[in-house]
């Protein structure tokens, strides 16, 4: 009985040592990772102020002066400092990236995962359809409707979202609430200031639940859609019309505004992640395995897609659906689909590499336009930011912030999106 006794104190004293052991681990691990969270957030939060790069002389605008009552020149980069904090104080122009979201992959996961799981639609709006000269169809998502507001000379945001992407997406949401009044719960309670413009979002070729009516879908180099688009919106408001786009989106909207030069209807536009030479954030992309991945996703995404509009685009004898099916990597799916579907001879001459990039188009705009990008996306990179292009273009601001990642930008603890304070007051800036 004793021995027995002794037997179980001395297991007793060997679990104890275990399970000390065991709660000092974990208790050093826990310390260890907090120390690398509040490494990298103190890293991260030194010397992040937003970069400005633009002309030596930035192009000159009519400005109306509360005092004096009348219209007086002042330059975009003067203007921008005066009333875009966002952009041009040292302090407020500061990203602070969330600290357990300090790098450009952190950010761009986060991005994903919350367009994956948050499948709210928080803005309310009215969609309606438009049919294009190929039979093809386009949706608009108005907010607010016409319904709730009648068409008017309000000024209107057009919006382009990203690749496979649609007005319900976060990054579109979160911009939408801060140029439209709106009494959402989520909206009031982000503290951004209430703007009372009109946006309309231009959906791509089946996305955001369309079917096709066409056998075309859309790619990086096609302007020819938001060109109908645009033209249809300005025959229902008679208010101011600006541009924004995201990802891809942004590539067709630079491009788009650099090819109408002086003719174009629009009086501002903003790019947001824009990938610019498409070839060239295609090849960084596949640098590394976490780019490999990034690719796998993307063209997964094309070719759910694809596959969604099967039947439409069975009609077009060049593609084998077979190796459409079959891609793996964004060139994979460009080769096997966007190439032989808009009639390019070879890849070379598709939607990744010379049609579709936007920076040429770059010198040729002539309306005040922001350029908005993170050094550290991983899927639009930073080789291909048109810097060259920014300084010989006086209508040109090109912003870059260190870290943000790919359409992420969050910021706190609570993570929450931080660029749309940058482009609703660039927007408020030159509309108003």
């Amino acid at each position: 009985m004793i021995m027995l006794e002794n037997a179980n104190f001395s297991q007793s004293i060997k679990s104890g040592h275990i399970s000390f052991a065991s709660n000092s681990i974990n208790l050093f691990l826990g310390i260890m990772f907090a120390l690398f969270i509040a490494v990298n957030w103190y890293l991260s939060v030194n010397n992040k102020q937003t970069k400005l790069f633009h002309a030596k002389k930035s192009v000159d605008l009519d400005v109306y002066d509360e005092e004096s009552k009348q219209l007086k020149k002042i330059s975009l980069l003067e203007l921008v400092r005066k009333k875009c904090p966002h952009l041009s104080d040292p302090q407020i122009s500061k990203f602070r990236p969330t600290p357990w979201l300090f790098n450009g992959h952190l950010q761009t996961l986060w991005a994903a995962v919350t367009a994956r799981s948050d499948k709210r639609i928080r803005v309310r709006y009215q969609r309606e359809i438009i049919y294009l000269p190929d039979g093809g169809n386009l949706a608009l998502d108005w907010c607010p409707g016409p319904d709730v507001v009648p068409f008017d000379s309000t000024p209107c945001i057009i919006l382009m979202h990203g690749l496979t992407g649609g007005s319900h997406e976060t990054y579109i949401q979160d911009l939408v609430e801060s140029l439209v009044h709106t009494d959402h719960q989520y909206f009031e309670s982000t503290n951004l200031k209430v703007r009372n413009y009109r946006t309309v979002v231009v959906n791509f070729r089946g996305c955001a639940g369309t079917r096709l009516t066409s056998p075309r879908l859309y790619n990086g180099a096609h302007t020819d859609d938001i060109g109908f688009a645009v033209d249809y919106i300005r025959g229902k408001v008679t208010g101011s019309l600006s541009l924004v786009g995201f990802s891809l989106g942004a590539n067709v909207i630079v491009k788009y505004v650099g090819e109408k030069g002086k003719d174009c209807p629009m009086i501002c536009a903003v790019s947001v992640g824009s990938p610019y030479e498409l070839h060239v954030s295609c090849v960084a992309m596949h640098r590394t395995w976490l780019g490999h991945l990034y690719s796998y996703v993307i063209a997964r995404n094309l070719v759910s897609t694809f596959e969604k509009h099967k039947q439409e685009l069975s009609v077009l004898k060049a593609l084998d659906p077979n190796e459409i099916t079959n891609a793996t990597t964004v060139t994979e799916f460009d080769i096997a689909a966007t190439a032989k579907s808009f009639g390019y001879r070879h890849v070379n001459e598709s939607t990744d590499y010379r049609d579709g990039c936007s920076s040429a188009y770059i010198p040729d705009i002539s309306i005040p336009t922001l350029l908005y990008s993170s050094f550290d996306d991983p899927v639009a990179s930073c080789d291909a930011i048109p810097f060259a292009e920014t300084r010989i273009n006086p209508n040109i601001l090109l912003a870059v912030t260190p870290q943000g990642g790919h359409l992420g930008w969050f910021s706190g603890w609570k993570p929450r999106r931080w660029y749309q304070n940058v482009v609703s007051e660039f927007l408020e800036c030159i509309i108003e």
